[in-house]
C-alpha cells in the first residue's frame, strides 16, 4: 500500500489560463460597450435639449446642446464613463447645465438630465452580460 497521491492539475492550469484570457477580453467588450452607451445617451440628451429646452421661454439657450459631450476611461475597477454638459467649451453654454438640471431658490428644474441615462441603463446592462457569457466561452 502506498502513501503517495497523484493529482492531475492540467485541467485545473487550463482553466487558469481561460479565465486570465476572458478578463483581458472582458474588458475590451466592456469599454467597447460603454463607449457605444455613452454616445448614445450624449445624443439623446442632445436631442432631449433641442426638442424641449430650446423652445421658448428656453430660448435663451440655443448651444447648450453643443455642451453635450462624453468620455470613456478605464479604471483600475473598470471602465467609467461621464456624459454631460462641459463648462469648458467656449460659447457652448455649458455652465448653464446646473441651473436647467437643478433650479434655482426661484425657477425650478426644467430639464430631468437623468433621464437619457435610465433610458439607455438597460441596453447597457444586456451587452455586458453579453460580454461576459462571450469572454467564458
Amino acid at each position: 500500500m502506498s502513501n503517495d497521491i497523484d493529482f492531475n492539475v492540467s485541467e485545473v492550469v487550463g482553466l487558469s489560463h481561460a479565465l486570465g484570457a476572458a478578463g483581458a477580453k472582458a474588458l475590451e467588450g466592456v469599454r467597447a460597450v460603454m463607449s457605444k452607451g455613452a454616445l448614445t445617451i450624449k445624443q439623446d440628451m442632445q436631442a432631449e435639449v433641442k426638442a424641449g429646452l430650446g423652445a421658448s421661454p428656453h430660448s435663451y439657450i440655443p448651444r447648450f446642446d453643443r455642451s453635450i459631450t462624453y468620455d470613456v476611461r478605464s479604471t483600475f475597477r473598470g471602465v467609467e464613463i461621464e456624459v454631460g454638459p462641459d463648462k469648458s467649451i467656449s460659447g457652448a453654454q455649458g455652465a448653464l447645465g446646473n441651473l436647467l438640471a437643478y433650479g434655482t431658490s426661484r425657477q425650478p428644474a426644467v430639464w430631468d438630465h437623468e433621464a437619457a441615462m435610465r433610458r439607455e441603463l438597460p441596453v447597457i446592462e444586456k451587452f455586458i452580460s453579453q460580454v461576459g457569457v462571450e469572454s467564458l466561452d
